[in-house]
């Protein structure tokens, strides 16, 4: 059986190759090639292997199952397909229209020409050294500290940040200020007052002669860099002590009001102090209410 498939398809085969072979050789231009019948020159359908060896009934369905499947999904795909939205209709942007002005006519009847005028640039204002306020005194341990410098200097090496030896300076300053007795540093406060006084002259004659664009400009300035701006000064008027409050301070001084500290806080003590203000007859005020008039008017005699 297995000799007789063999003849069947091996041997045809190898003959039909052997002749073509040898008829390509042969051939040339005019000359026919011609095989016998009884040769296959190709395939036929006995030997195709697809047909010698069908497929199973089984792997057929699946492959069919497969295919149907894959259908299915394609169809329901394009069914479940969301439609886009149309794209919003964009308004038509209306472009403003330019109004040109018309030139007046002059009598001649030529147009007049407007020029633009140019932004006036505001001048600088430059400050001098005159026109800065001048500068407050100094405290009186400030100028015993200048004056300590100048007997004890400090000697910093340059280009390091150590400053050691200036903050142990101003300790040892600070401890023989408070080794100076009264009447020392009675001396230092006595020549801050001097000074001060004289400040307070050449204030009041900076603000009578300095332009005030200058004083703009320098709080302007301030204001920049943070520092509170320069003001005038400004002239307290004193107001008398009232005839109840005389009263009471000097009722906080007597006995009674020393006994009644001992038991009573401030807010009690200045209501018994009322209640003694009230049984007082006009007799026994007069003293606190004249005292009350002659301030007021020497208050506003100064003024």
């Amino acid at each position: 059986m297995v000799v007789s498939i063999l003849s069947a398809r091996v041997v045809p085969r190898l003959a039909a190759r052997t002749l073509i072979s040898a008829s390509r050789v042969a051939t040339g231009p005019g000359i026919q090639q011609t095989l016998p019948r009884h040769f296959p020159a190709s395939r036929d359908f006995t030997s195709y292997t697809a047909l010698a060896f069908p497929a199973t009934a089984a792997s057929a369905r699946a492959k069919s199952a497969t295919a149907r499947k894959s259908t299915a999904k394609k169809t329901t795909a394009r069914k479940t397909a969301v439609k886009k939205k149309p794209a919003a209709k964009k308004k038509p942007v209306v472009k403003k229209k330019k109004v040109v002005k018309k030139k007046k006519a002059t009598r001649i009847g030529r147009t007049k020409v407007v020029k633009k005028k140019k932004p006036v640039k505001k001048e600088r204002i430059k400050i001098r050294s005159e026109d800065k306020l001048p500068k407050r005194p100094a405290t009186p341990f400030a100028l015993f500290y200048t004056r300590f410098l100048q007997n004890n200097p400090v000697h910093l090496v340059k280009g390091s940040h150590d400053k050691t030896p200036l903050y142990e300076q101003l300790r040892a300053a600070s401890h023989a200020w408070k080794a100076l007795t009264d009447d020392e540093r009675q001396a230092f406060q006595n020549e801050t007052k001097d000074m001060y006084e004289e400040w307070k002259k050449k204030r009041d004659v900076y603000f009578a002669t300095t332009d005030r664009k200058i004083l703009l400009e320098i709080n302007r300035r301030r204001k920049l860099k943070g520092k509170p701006k320069i003001h005038l000064p400004q002239v307290r008027t004193l107001n008398a002590i009232p005839p109840f409050i005389r009263f009471m301070m000097d009722f906080r001084r007597s006995p009674e009001g020393q006994d009644l500290k001992k038991t009573m806080n401030s807010v009690q003590l200045a209501k018994a102090a009322g209640i003694r203000w009230r049984m007082m007859n006009d007799d026994e005020k007069k003293s606190y209410t004249d005292a009350y008039h002659r301030e007021a008017a020497a208050n506003k005699a100064s003024t």
